[in-house]
């Protein structure tokens, strides 16, 4: 018969079934060798129990450690930490169960349940690198829309991010420098060419709202 451990008590290591003389039910063993059982909903002190091969005394499960997923494979492995797309956000959280076909997932926020088909929508989950760096490009693009009245493609500010523009501060990024960055970020990756007076009302915005990023 299996063991139903979500049912145990809080601190419970082992199980027992009972019979002859063992009584049936979780135990805590602690780290300085005392053992107590669970009865009438609490935990009660005891000897150490005796050993046997027909009533063992079974140890908890433990969790298997988070594995690591590269994103190269299909689907990640059974506990890989990962993250899941639904809808437009990503959710941060662990895969349960794995096949060649599918993947189940918990959510780490919201403790929910989902199954996963598309290999498309599950990655790795980000560092905390990665995590401020598109903070701070999303800070940005919305401080310069702010003032300049119209949509700055993000392209632009993970430019002057990786430019390191955005990680020294203001006094020490030229106006000029950020408006011709910008300028080649929306030429080089946007296919799209504004005029020149919207460069400079560009750089003016960042530097304007600098000290939202923080960087």
């Amino acid at each position: 018969m299996g063991i139903d451990w979500s049912q145990a008590p809080e601190g419970a290591t082992h199980y027992r079934a009972a019979g002859g003389m063992y009584y049936g039910g979780f135990y805590r063993h602690e780290a300085n060798g005392d053992w107590f059982f669970f009865v009438d909903g609490s935990w009660e002190f005891m000897g150490a129990p005796d050993e046997s091969e027909a009533h063992p005394l079974i140890p908890r499960p433990t969790k298997p450690e988070p594995k690591e997923w590269d994103g190269e494979t299909s689907f990640p492995p059974m506990g890989a930490k990962c993250e899941v797309q639904m809808g437009s956000y990503w959710y941060a959280g662990e895969v349960i169960g794995a096949t060649k076909e599918a993947v189940w997932f918990k959510s780490d926020d919201r403790s929910d349940y989902w199954t996963i088909m598309n290999g498309l929508s599950i990655r790795p989950i980000r560092t905390q690198a990665e995590r401020e760096r598109i903070d701070t490009i999303v800070k940005a693009k919305y401080a310069a829309e702010d003032v300049v009245g119209f949509e700055v493609d993000e392209a632009i500010c993970a430019a002057l991010y990786d430019a390191n523009l955005l990680r020294k501060p203001a006094e020490e990024v030229g106006r000029e420098e950020l408006a011709e960055l910008s300028a080649k970020a929306l030429t080089v990756r946007c296919g799209t060419m504004l005029e020149e007076w919207q460069y400079d009302t560009l750089a003016d915005a960042i530097l304007s709202k600098y000290n939202l990023t923080e960087k």
